[in-house]
């Protein structure tokens, strides 16, 4: 199953296996970023999340952590492993065409591809630390 296809299901609250887990989705958020890609981040009310760019084909498995992390630097240090500033960007919340809400956030990366990323939504200053790893098409599969 490819990114696109994956996507669709999960807009159509249908499981999707994603490396090994059954995910549904229960909240899908699309996003534009700074560049003008688009994104979406779906939720499936546990810790997990995916965040999907139909462009680029990336499928990252996030699950969220409770540690706070300080994350001011070029490289930040998370459960004995040190992550390396890899990205940081905004992207907007789109809701019925519009823009509604901002999201800062910073993507750090692990010595075997591992991503910490770091949400900041400007209008409620809540700040949120995932954990997460690229997906391959053949990490997705029809339930």
């Amino acid at each position: 199953m490819n990114v696109q296809q994956a996507l669709e299901k999960f807009k159509n609250f249908e499981p999707v296996i994603v490396a090994g887990l059954t995910f549904v989705a229960e909240n899908i958020e699309e996003l534009r970023l700074e560049t003008g890609e688009r994104v979406f981040w779906i939720y499936n009310g546990s810790d997990l999340w995916l965040s999907i760019d139909i462009e680029s084909e990336e499928f990252i498995l996030f699950n969220q952590i409770e540690d706070d992390i300080d994350v001011g630097g070029e490289t930040t240090y998370y459960n004995g492993i040190d992550y390396e500033f890899d990205y940081e960007g905004t992207a907007y919340i789109i809701e019925d065409g519009e823009e509604t809400e901002k999201i800062l956030f910073k993507d750090f990366e692990g010595p075997n591809g591992e991503i910490l990323r770091v949400t900041e939504n400007v209008i409620s200053n809540e700040i949120i630390v995932s954990l997460g790893k690229k997906i391959t098409d053949d990490d997705l599969q029809e339930e």
